[in-house]
């Protein structure tokens, strides 16, 4: 989660964000287009840090259930 916040406050893309976190070995040649299950967990990691990076780390804090 946190490789996530660190690539989408340097400014990369989904793609990128993707790569960094994953890793290039595990998204393999074709891409995530090849991957749908690592694409959609590659999607829910990117809008989780995203809810974060807007201060949604204050209700994890609170003990209040984020939604998403």
């Amino acid at each position: 989660m946190l490789k996530a916040v660190a690539a989408l406050a340097a400014g990369k893309k989904f793609p990128q964000v993707a790569l960094e976190v994953y890793g290039a070995e595990r998204i393999g040649e074709k891409g995530l287009d090849s991957d749908g299950d690592l694409r959609a967990r590659a999607r829910r990691l990117v809008k989780k840090a995203q809810f974060l990076m807007k201060g949604g780390y204050i209700e994890l804090a609170a003990g209040r259930r984020p939604r998403l």
